[in-house]
């Protein structure tokens, strides 16, 4: 009987000496990691000190912001309801020409695009950041790589 008292002792030390054990070796490993990165060159934290030099640094001024024509469609449902859209493409200037002689092939896409878009969908929050999303995809594929910096909406609009 007092066996089985002394066992019930000794089995509620090792938890306890785990969590203890763990306290000791979680901090140390996250140590050994951060010196280990910091010795093979994979992050310096001297990098967060520095001064980025400002010719790095990609300025709004670098690009140039192409209007598309806005684009209004009825939406199908219930109510007659109109979504009116209207986008800016920032490209560096030398693929403006580019963009404006691809034009009516962009609008067709968004047009696609926006026309199979559920109604229902544009009273969820965060419609605006999937349709600039998609919206960039298709015009990634239509321009190719690295043709634009970025899609702005610039309205959106539902009556």
């Amino acid at each position: 009987m007092m066996s089985d008292v002394a066992d019930m002792d000794g089995a509620g030390d090792a938890p306890k000496k785990r969590g203890r054990l763990l306290i000791l070796v979680v901090p140390l490993l996250a140590l050994f990691a951060g010196v280990s990165l910091g010795f093979f060159g994979v992050f310096s934290p001297l990098s967060l000190m520095e001064k980025k030099d400002p010719k790095e640094i990609a300025f709004v001024s670098d690009y140039v912001f192409v209007d598309l024509p806005q684009i209004a469609l009825t939406l199908s449902g219930p109510k007659s309801r109109t979504l009116a859209l209207a986008v800016k493409v920032a490209a560096k200037p030398e693929n403006v020409a580019q963009i404006e002689f691809l034009q009516p092939r962009i609008l067709d896409a968004f047009n696609g695009f926006l026309s199979e878009i559920d109604p229902l969908a544009f009273e969820k929050k965060g419609i605006i950041d999937v349709v600039r999303n998609e919206l960039s995809t298709r015009l990634t594929f239509i321009l190719g790589e690295g043709a634009f910096n970025d899609i702005l909406i610039t309205e959106f609009r539902i009556q």
